[in-house]
């Protein structure tokens, strides 16, 4: 690759958190830079590159005065910059390139969240999400069809649309995410 080819956004320490089969393996925090191409956010360490084509990104999700997570299928980025403007400049620049969860993504990250919590009764979840429970069978179906949620059960995909900080919520909770 050339410096033509993409542009460096900010100096950055970053950390990787992958997830497989309900397990979470997190690398440590790493020295590097986050860099903008024409279709992918690239980070080095020096060393290696991580491209994240725009596509799969599934969210960015302010984390701190420093901190965004870039959520991908299956893992969250987490990076820190010396240039806070510029994380949140990429963040507003990306937004609108992300493929969007399905329609109802917000009420579909509560839904999301109850089922993890061990809420699985759609009059209940209805009543907690002031929904009708028509609206929560259809976005249960919805979710199942596109690979969020197995029957009641949320999948690796499901619990990529959660932010770190709200997976570290239901975690205190109890459960294992």
């Amino acid at each position: 690759m050339t410096d033509t080819e993409f542009q460096k956004v900010d100096t950055i320490m970053f950390r990787i958190s992958q997830e497989h089969d309900d397990v979470r393996m997190e690398l440590m925090w790493r020295d590097g830079s986050i860099y903008l191409s024409i279709s992918n956010v690239m980070i080095t360490d020096g060393e290696r590159w991580y491209a994240i084509p725009f596509e799969e990104l599934r969210g960015i999700d302010v984390l701190g005065d420093d901190s965004i997570s870039l959520r991908i299928e299956g893992a969250h980025i987490r990076v820190r910059g010396e240039n806070a403007e510029r994380l949140m400049a990429l963040r507003h620049l990306l937004l609108p390139l992300i493929e969007s969860v399905p329609e109802d993504g917000e009420l579909l990250r509560d839904l999301i969240k109850l089922l993890l919590l061990g809420i699985k009764d759609e009059d209940i979840i209805a009543s907690l999400l002031k929904r009708d429970r028509n609206e929560i069978c259809r976005i249960m179906e919805n979710a199942d069809m596109e690979g969020y949620l197995e029957g009641s059960e949320v999948t690796v995909k499901g619990k990529s649309l959660l932010s770190e900080e709200e997976r570290e919520i239901i975690e205190k909770a109890g459960v294992k995410i």
